[in-house]
């Protein structure tokens, strides 16, 4: 019998993937940062006050 692997699990997170996060910013730092690419697309969309959508966890693109 070949040997195998032991299964790795990654751990749980502690809070939920979809919760909302809280982006306290000025416009300019968020203008910023939406031009730099680091922000998520339910992240541009929540400080617009829009409901997320679905793939909204890819990083937005100009």
């Amino acid at each position: 019998m070949p040997y195998k692997l032991p299964t790795v699990r990654a751990p749980r997170p502690n809070a939920p993937v979809n919760q909302k996060r809280n982006l306290n910013m000025d416009s300019k730092t968020f203008n910023q940062m939406k031009s730099a690419g680091v922000l998520t697309i339910d992240e541009v969309r929540q400080q617009y006050g829009l409901p997320p959508v679905t793939d909204g966890h890819k990083l937005f693109k100009n």
